[in-house]
């Protein structure tokens, strides 16, 4: 068992994958606990990905796994494969329709990148999304992490939105719910999470 195993804490519940069914998308939640003083992305990483059962009929797959940390908890949401515990989970988009969420996203993949307009950068993501930004309270940070196996550091620039946002498209906002949005989704970042 790794370092990372040892460090969380699950909630306990049945298998299920993702569905889709009529104006929903579908997917399975788990909570995590985790220690404040775990900040590197790329060990949340690890701890993340052993929490998931990535195997069907014996055969590996590339689980579809968003993850998002509040302080000690890490929401996970895995549409492609079953979790080892978790719950059912479901958004329905409706075009025209306003929508709270709250987004921690990277806007590219260079921190170098990070002086260009961010909010822009922000608002191209959120349209291809399938949403428009409507109102909100954002604020930006470096995420950094060290990848030992390969001798790399990893960073990445984020936004941490909170606001309302309208509903454009209704298949590229569930496709947001399920895939996420923006860079750096295996290292906790591009879940959309609706607050109402």
């Amino acid at each position: 068992m790794s370092h990372a195993s040892t460090i969380f804490a699950a909630s306990a519940d049945a298998h299920h994958s993702h569905k889709e069914r009529g104006s929903s998308v579908y997917a399975r939640e788990l909570t995590l606990a985790v220690p404040r003083s775990v900040c590197d992305i790329y060990l949340l990483h690890q701890a993340v990905w052993e929490q998931i059962d990535a195997s069907r009929d014996g055969k590996l797959t590339d689980p579809e796994i968003l993850y998002r940390r509040d302080g000690g908890c890490v929401s996970v949401r895995v549409g492609a494969a079953s979790l080892k515990h978790g719950r059912s989970s479901s958004f329905a988009a409706v075009p025209g329709q306003h929508r709270r969420i709250a987004l921690r996203c990277a806007l590219w993949r260079d921190p170098r990148l990070y002086g260009r307009s961010p909010q822009r950068r922000l608002r191209e993501l959120l349209n291809v999304a399938g949403f428009e930004l409507l109102e909100h309270e954002v604020s930006f940070f470096v995420a950094s992490g060290r990848k030992a196996r390969i001798d790399a550091d990893i960073q990445l620039p984020v936004a941490d939105l909170h606001g309302t946002v309208r509903v454009l498209d209704q298949d590229k906002a569930h496709d947001a719910w399920r895939l996420g949005i923006g860079r750096g989704r295996r290292f906790g970042f591009g879940m959309l999470v609706m607050q109402d």
